[in-house]
């Protein structure tokens, strides 16, 4: 028995010596895109620009915090979230109304990942934190699980964009390749512009799409506009706009970093869909993003991917979304805001 003991004390020990600590910072560090860099689990999503993008548009933030992640004195990595103030609480998570979004920790895949969630549940009880939601492919299920954290499954589809264009190209569906032909054959042209009047074009087809559908935008004109204004000087957004005739007829947005790009939102005036604009939206952005050197364009389509991005070749991606709540009864509540509110 006494044998036992002291190997238990031991084994709590070791345990207390190996775990992290959260250190939160009083602002944003200088060259902070280039401190997460190095980290495996990085994303665009946790870059300055984006951040900064969803402070600006999202009306119930806070602001962003930011805390470096320690073992043994030593930087183990970062975490940053936007800080949602909703009835009376404070929540952790970074919702994007048109795309997946990947959060979480930033921090190498090898990491001890229980210790590192029971330090992260530690933090988010010290400072008052009502509830946490991350989205990302790397966490493993079922430490989330063991740590308390809730699930939900869902599909983003994921093109290779290497080793070179003709590979690419290949490895779309045949209708696709037909379809952009088609559109080029018929004097269509695609092009990226940072104009900042492609955010209006893109609006006014989006709602005119979402109206013949009796459906309402889940975002204002501000979003396209913030993306314009926020990731184009970072070099971190890519617009492109279809015309016909001198006459743009289609316009999207994509994001990207140097691991990935992804398709944020597009949309094109539905009386020119016979043209195919939407194909060869998606393939000018694929060919400027394999000149740019990214291995991999996300497309998207959670919670499933359609049959329209499927035609492009790769394949599913499974993402996990999980959320912790510190407050009892607090879905309940998160229904009856949402209802209130109609989000």
């Amino acid at each position: 028995m006494y044998v036992k003991c002291i190997r238990e004390s031991l084994l709590v020990m070791r345990n207390v010596a190996n775990e992290f600590d959260f250190v939160q910072l009083p602002e944003r560090p200088a060259g902070w895109d280039q401190c997460i860099r190095k980290f495996a689990t990085k994303t665009l999503f946790h870059e300055a620009a984006w951040l900064d993008f969803m402070a600006e548009v999202v009306p119930q933030q806070r602001g962003v915090d930011y805390f470096e992640i320690r073992q043994h004195g030593d930087v183990a990595g970062y975490y940053c979230s936007l800080a949602l103030k909703k009835f009376g609480f404070t929540f952790y998570e970074s919702p994007w109304l048109g795309t997946t979004v990947y959060q979480g920790p930033v921090v190498d895949r090898d990491i001890d990942q229980s210790g590192l969630m029971r330090a992260l549940m530690r933090n988010s009880k010290q400072n008052s934190i009502a509830s946490i939601t991350m989205e990302n492919d790397w966490m493993d299920p079922t430490v989330m699980r063991e740590s308390g954290f809730t699930s939900v499954s869902s599909m983003a589809h994921v093109c290779p964009l290497r080793p070179d264009e003709t590979a690419v190209w290949n490895a779309m569906n045949g209708t696709c390749r037909t379809r952009i032909r088609k559109s080029e054959k018929l004097g269509l042209t695609a092009e990226e512009t940072h104009s900042k009047s492609i955010a209006d074009h893109f609006y006014r087809f989006f709602t005119k799409v979402l109206a013949q559908k009796s459906r309402q935008p889940a975002y204002g004109i501000e979003f396209p506009r913030a993306l314009l204004k926020l990731l184009s000087p970072a070099k971190r957004l890519l617009p492109i706009c279809v015309k016909y005739r001198d006459k743009i007829i289609g316009a999207a947005f994509y994001a990207y970093d140097e691991r990935a790009m992804y398709y944020l939102d597009g949309a094109s005036d539905p009386d020119y869909l016979h043209l195919s604009p939407n194909e060869l939206m998606h393939w000018t952005a694929m060919k400027l993003a394999i000149r740019r050197g990214i291995p991999v364009f996300n497309i998207g389509g959670a919670p499933a991917p359609s049959r329209f991005t499927r035609k492009f070749g790769g394949g599913p991606m499974l993402i996990h979304t999980y959320r912790k709540n510190f407050v009892p009864f607090l879905d309940v509540a998160r229904r009856l805001y949402a209802m209130r509110h109609r989000i």
